[in-house]
């Protein structure tokens, strides 16, 4: 058992060790200025069974990296950097294409290798989007133990929740804590996100390409489960109006063209705090807060970054 430089033990390790018996994931995510959000983010996932981020930063200017950094000792995050240069990368691909060229990549290498690295399951997911079990005694990686452990993938039903009337970024509180109103009726285009199995139980439809975090490349031969919205979730978090629009003033490339949008008016557009969400993130606030905790308390003081904007210490222990 792992312990810390006081002598406890890493909740980390204890959470690792009680679901062995259960099915690992992975995340294969694209992020850029994301950083004030990843601990909590990646924290939260921990718990629900997913046991390897691998995490390209697009250009990221927030302190990303130093934020990763105690993950990466720890490898739980496997970090890498988009080189748009690359020979898998088209020229001048936007931001959307040149995500899905590094998700197959590394879907490609990640099955390759399944028996090596242990993982059954990859979740294609952003870093604004929490997975979960809709089951409150079961984490994600049980629900799928349980109900899609032959299936060749299933589908995450993914909800909307808005800002909760935030203008700003709130000053402490965890996400899902901060932002507990839902969309009473939540878009239709691509209201799923893939999770793939890497160990179906028929050997040739398993998936190894992706057209987008959506759907299969070849629906016809190989098709996802589509009664999963009775068993999993998506929170996709909108956030403050502040998040939103240095979002979409620092996510997008010039050459995504067709993404340009004015943050303002879509952001109105998009959010929605109609009920009150009573789904299962908030149950895990007081866990992702100890393995935060143990974080704070056991590593350097500038691993968590000092520039603005980042989820850095002081900040890290206001939400605690």
């Amino acid at each position: 058992m792992a312990n810390g430089s006081d002598g406890d033990m890493d909740p980390w390790q204890v959470v690792a060790e009680r679901s062995v018996q259960h099915p690992s994931i992975v995340i294969i995510a694209l992020i850029r200025n994301e950083g004030r959000y990843l601990d909590e983010w990646i924290a939260f996932h921990w718990l629900q069974g997913v046991r390897k981020f691998v995490l390209f930063d697009d250009g990221s200017e927030d302190g990303t990296r130093e934020i990763l950094d105690k993950y990466i000792q720890r490898d739980i995050v496997d970090y890498r950097t988009v080189d748009r240069s690359a020979p898998h990368i088209t020229k001048d691909k936007g931001h959307i294409r040149i995500k899905m060229d590094y998700i197959n990549a590394s879907l490609k290498e990640i099955s390759a290798a399944r028996d090596e690295n242990g993982l059954h399951w990859v979740l294609l997911a952003d870093a604004d989007e929490f997975s979960y079990a809709k089951d409150p005694n079961l984490t994600l990686a049980q629900a799928l133990e349980a109900h899609y452990k032959d299936e060749i993938c299933a589908n995450i039903f993914r909800k909307d929740l808005g800002s909760s009337g935030h203008i700003l970024q709130p000053k402490s509180g965890l996400v899902i804590e901060n932002y507990v109103y839902s969309a009473r009726h939540h878009r239709t285009a691509a209201p799923r996100k893939l999770i793939i199995n890497l160990r179906p139980h028929n050997e040739s439809l398993k998936v190894t390409r992706v057209p987008d975090t959506h759907q299969l490349l070849n629906p016809k031969r190989a098709q996802c489960i589509d009664n999963s919205e009775n068993q999993l979730q998506m929170n996709q978090y909108l956030r403050s109006l502040e998040d939103y629009d240095i979002k979409v003033k620092t996510f997008y490339m010039p050459s995504d063209q067709k993404y340009k949008i004015d943050p303002l008016k879509h952001f109105w557009d998009r959010n929605r705090h109609d009920i009150l969400d009573d789904s299962a993130p908030q149950r895990y606030a007081c866990h992702v807060r100890l393995l935060l905790l143990y974080l704070l308390k056991s590593s350097p003081a500038d691993s968590y970054g000092q520039s603005s904007g980042t989820f850095d210490g002081d900040r890290l222990e206001a939400n605690l």
